[in-house]
């Protein structure tokens, strides 16, 4: 934890832990609010309930030293040892007592200690009360202060350790970043579950905050709207028939059963499979082109430096066989997240027309869905660069399918004979702008899904794959090259992997050639 020297001294932050007596506060804290709060307030509260606690243990301890607590007002003579609230560092002894001097103010004194930090400092005493501000006031200021303080420069440390130890009392709920005591919230009963169900029925797929979900339902309850909107998220939250679809921040209700039935079969085509390879280092040509294609699962991939509210991808066939968009570095700082949520409901806007279609983004499993009707509407192919951009709304995205004049043209086409895999060069019009190391048509789609759901079911080599696919592709080719993007597309035609495993395989096989750029030439030794 990287803190100021200031705050060093602080001996229960150095190795700070949730406490029994931390987890009371936060109860009582729930008691006499009777109100839900977020993390960063609960965090602070924790903090302040830590620094209050150590001040008045050390008041306790003065009593017993015989040292006075300052008071402007109260007079002290030499060699007195005076502590401060709220403040550290200032504690010490009176060293001198001179005659203050203040238009302002009636006769007093000032005394001068030379503090714990071995600064001499000045203050008044002998002040009347008239002229004398609240002191608890000004010391619960500082202590406030103080706590913001450690929560800054601890970053995210001892918020993290706070919230962690929370988590573990079976008295406290968290939701959506808001948190509660259990056996303080409302009963929520069955009969107004179902209300709230045929209130979204009726809503028809349009999912609803709370607050509209209780403007529509008469709750014969005159508690705090907070509590009740908690209470009510606990309630639907732990009810499989609804999902909370809202972006961060924000909480929209949505009846399960009215998922797209779609997106229970996308798991046939994007599923990633692990595969154990060689765990060598790539060359730094080929760990380049890993960040190039920057694939959803790859986990070698070089970070992004900044946020951008655009990007771009190269379209797979996994993706297009689904209907959907990687969820990569870049798009995924593009797409509405959740921070609870496995799925978020959102609009995708279509960059030449303005339509808007249904979209959702699924974090778990990495990728956007609902793409399929722009596909088809702009005849798109495996290898199509598409452009993504932050839409004018928080839950918007536009999609730009990047398109050209169609023109005909010869293109990879994979072909299942006989369960065996072959490419021929095909004549097709393509409409769209396309990466052509990428494109790669398919010639018969329910073959493929068949000699896939083989492969899949069977014993499942890659290096074998990788070696059919090269060979496949290489009769294709002038000179028989294969580039690597290309075998990464192929294979992936066929199951889903992470550009890393085909490549390592490359570099390690000696059947492979690196003959320049990203070609390959294969030689049986």
């Amino acid at each position: 934890m990287n803190i100021s020297t200031e705050l060093s001294d602080i001996e229960w932050l150095q190795d700070f832990a949730i406490e029994s007596q931390d987890c009371d506060h936060v109860i009582n804290l729930f008691i006499e609010s009777g109100v839900p709060c977020n993390t960063d307030q609960l965090v602070l509260s924790v903090v302040m309930y830590r620094l209050t606690k150590e001040q008045e243990e050390k008041v306790d301890r003065d009593v017993i030293l015989k040292v006075k607590t300052y008071n402007p007002v109260e007079k002290y003579k030499l060699g007195d040892v005076l502590t401060f609230p709220g403040s550290r560092h200032f504690d010490g002894e009176i060293q001198k007592i001179r005659q203050g001097y203040n238009p302002n103010f009636s006769d007093f004194e000032v005394v001068e200690i030379i503090c714990s930090d071995n600064v001499t400092r000045s203050f008044v005493h002998g002040m009347q009360e008239d002229f004398f501000v609240d002191l608890q006031i000004n010391v619960d200021e500082n202590l406030e202060k103080l706590a913001k303080q450690i929560v800054e420069e601890s970053g995210i440390d001892i918020a993290d350790k706070i919230v962690s130890g929370l988590a573990e009392v079976r008295d406290l709920v968290c939701l959506s970043d808001f948190w509660f005591s259990l056996d303080l919230l409302l009963e929520i009963d069955d009969g107004y579950l179902n209300l709230v169900e045929a209130v979204l029925d009726i809503a028809d797929g349009q999912p609803l905050s709370t607050i509209e979900i209780l403007e529509r339902i008469d709750f014969s309850d005159n508690s705090d709207q907070e509590l009740l909107v908690f209470s009510l998220n606990y309630a639907l939250n732990n009810d499989n028939r609804f999902e909370d679809v809202g972006l961060s921040g924000k909480v929209l209700w949505f009846l399960t059963r009215m998922k797209p039935p779609e997106l229970a079969e996308v798991d046939n085509y994007l599923l990633c499979q692990k595969i154990d390879v060689s765990n060598e280092k790539l060359s730094n040509s080929m760990q380049s082109l890993v960040n190039v294609l920057s694939d959803e699962f790859s986990l070698t991939s070089k970070p992004l430096d900044e946020f951008d509210k655009t990007a771009s991808i190269i379209l797979i066939y996994p993706h297009l066989r689904a209907g959907t968009l990687p969820l990569n570095q870049s798009t995924s700082m593009i797409f509405p997240s959740a921070l609870v949520s496995p799925r978020v409901k959102m609009t995708l806007i279509d960059k030449h027309t303005g339509a808007s279609y249904p979209g959702w983004v699924i974090q778990k499993d990495r990728f956007v869905w609902g793409l399929e009707q722009l596909y088809q509407k702009y005849g798109v192919v495996a290898g199509t660069r598409i452009s993504i951009e932050v839409g004018n709304n928080l839950d918007e995205v536009t999609i730009n399918i990047n398109r050209r004049k169609p023109v005909k043209e010869w293109v990879k086409t994979l072909i299942i004979d006989d369960m065996k895999i072959q490419f021929e060069m095909n004549n097709r019009e393509i409409g769209v702008d396309c990466l052509d190391e990428s494109l790669i048509c398919v010639d018969d789609i329910s073959l493929l899904d068949k000699f896939c759901r083989r492969i899949l079911q069977g014993e499942f080599a890659l290096e074998d794959l990788v070696d059919k696919c090269f060979r496949a592709l290489k009769v294709l080719m002038p000179q028989g090259n294969v580039h690597a993007v290309t075998l990464y597309c192929a294979i992936n035609t066929i199951v889903r992997v992470v550009p890393e495993t085909v490549f390592t395989i490359l570099e390690n096989n000696s059947n492979y050639i690196h003959v320049g750029d990203a070609y390959w030439r294969y030689e049986v030794n």
